[in-house]
Order: structure tokens, then C-alpha cells, then sequence
């Protein structure tokens, strides 16, 4: 089966579309960083078997052929090191969300940023979205610096936003829109 990428980083980064076929590397993936996710991510403690996996995919393709999402795995050359999703929350107002998590040992070396990025442009060509928004728990600053590092701006702090194993958590909303992403774009090159 032909891999459909969604977008390219450079130096062999690119965030590809998932298919059936990387269940089981997903689910394993997963299951290896479960309890790094779970502190922060509630869909994560609802991933205990292949099958979970499997289901996932199958709501992600249907959400993507409804227009609704697109979700993708981030690659290093042959290495899926983790995942990033666009998620459609308000047609009519174009509003989209972004959510990505990366494997510990891919941690700490810019592929998050750069996928982001590449991610972002992907997402205003493709899209029909005029702004993006990403929810980050408070405590998890890696998540929040990667946001603020390609330019999403904070616009606050929502209390108890999110309930992640019975706990509710405080959750940063950094926001970006079109116009301002293109001309950041042209003001680099």
C-alpha cells in the first residue's frame, strides 16, 4: 500500500497518514510511553489492547473521508517516533484543533517543531481553516514551549479544562491564524 504524506520537515521528517497496517506498531508504541502519556492525555488510557488501536484507525479514516480530521504519524526517515492530528471543531467559524505527542527517546531534538510547522502549512493549504488552537495541560511544559516556539500565541488558561484520570487539569490555549502564519512566512523568506 502506497504512504500518503501529509507533509515534510526536511532531514527525513514527515507526518504520513495512518493506515490498518501500523496497528501494531502504534499500540506498541503507545504501550511503551502509556504511563509518560496517560499523565497528560486521556484518550491514552483507554489504549489496552491491538484492538483499541485498530478501532482508532478506523474512526481516524472515517473522520478524514467526513472532512472532519486528519490524523498522521511522525516519521524519522523509517521510525515512527509519534503523532499529530487536525481535528475540525468549528466549520463555520473555521476553527481546528492540533494535538501531537512524541516518543521520549525523539524528545529534546526539534523533530516536534519542525513537524509542527510543516504541519501548520499543511493544515492552512489543505484545510479550510482560518485558525488553529492547541490545548496544553499547564504542567506540560515541553508541550507548551513547542507550541510557543512556532509561534501560536497564549491566549489563557482554562481551570480544570480537562479531567485526566480523575484529576482535572488547568490547560493552556495557544491560538495562530492564517493571516498571521502567512505573513510570518514571508517575512522569513
Amino acid at each position: 500500500m502506497p504512504v500518503k504524506v501529509l507533509c515534510q520537515a526536511g532531514d527525513g521528517i514527515e507526518v504520513r497518514a495512518l493506515h490498518r497496517g501500523l496497528a501494531a506498531r502504534i499500540y506498541q508504541m503507545v504501550r511503551s510511553e502509556h504511563a509518560r502519556l496517560e499523565r497528560f492525555l486521556p484518550w491514552a488510557q483507554h489504549t489496552q489492547s491491538l484492538a483499541d488501536t485498530l478501532n482508532f484507525i478506523t474512526q481516524a479514516r472515517d473522520a478524514f473521508i467526513q472532512g472532519k480530521a486528519v490524523h498522521g504519524g511522525i516519521w524519522v526517515e523509517n521510525d515512527l517516533v509519534g503523532m499529530m492530528a487536525l481535528e475540525i471543531r468549528s466549520p463555520n467559524d473555521q476553527i481546528a484543533n492540533i494535538g501531537y505527542w512524541i516518543s521520549s527517546r525523539s524528545e529534546g531534538k526539534g523533530v516536534m517543531t519542525r513537524a509542527l510547522r510543516a504541519f501548520i502549512d499543511y493544515s492552512f493549504s489543505e484545510w479550510p481553516v482560518h485558525r488553529l488552537e492547541i490545548y496544553c495541560a499547564t504542567a506540560n511544559v515541553r508541550s507548551c514551549r513547542v507550541a510557543e516556539r512556532v509561534g501560536f500565541q497564549k491566549e489563557g488558561t482554562l481551570r480544570g479544562a480537562r479531567k485526566v484520570n480523575g484529576e482535572f487539569l488547568d490547560m493552556n490555549l495557544y491560538a495562530l491564524l492564517q493571516p498571521d502564519w502567512r505573513a510570518r512566512g514571508k517575512a522569513a523568506g
